[in-house]
């Protein structure tokens, strides 16, 4: 599927291309510090801890399907309980954890970085603006409520 030049962060899944956007927040991640006092030691020593994963906002995007908007509404489906929809069983609880690739494009259009990432579920969708000269569908905001991501490349 082909975006525009300025769409440089592509969302696929499964392997295939689903929407493309021009801005992606900054993946991170971050290890809580552990204090442990040993004994009668008077200063204590740092040990790794928890890790969080902030969640990761794609923002101003372009899809030609409705996957993207499938994925939030099996959340959805899920807050409400809505049984017999058929969106439960994909490996959790709920059926709402999915894994995508985020992949970033330089301005000559090949791949600069590829991040998977572990999606707990779809926090916010947010459809974009109408325009009756595209014939893509706007996504305004997609936040994931993310379990991790790993690089690929």
């Amino acid at each position: 599927m082909k975006y525009y030049k300025k769409f440089l962060f592509r969302v696929e899944v499964d392997g295939i291309e689903r929407a493309a956007f021009m801005d992606c927040s900054p993946l991170e991640a971050e290890v809580a510090d552990v204090e442990v006092w040993e004994g009668g030691a008077l200063v204590a020593h740092k040990e790794p801890g928890r890790v969080t994963f902030p969640d990761i906002t794609l923002t101003r995007g372009l899809t030609k399907d409705r996957d993207m908007y499938d994925l939030w509404l099996k959340t959805l489906v899920a807050s409400f309980g809505v049984e017999g929809a058929g969106l439960v069983g994909k490996g959790d609880e709920d059926g709402v954890e999915y894994s995508l690739d985020v992949v970033q494009l330089g301005r000559d259009q090949k791949e600069k970085a590829r991040h998977r990432v572990h999606v707990a579920h779809t926090k916010k969708f947010g459809n974009g603006g109408w325009d009756n000269s595209a014939d893509e569908a706007m996504i305004e905001t997609l936040v994931m409520r993310v379990k991790y991501w790993e690089k690929i490349s």
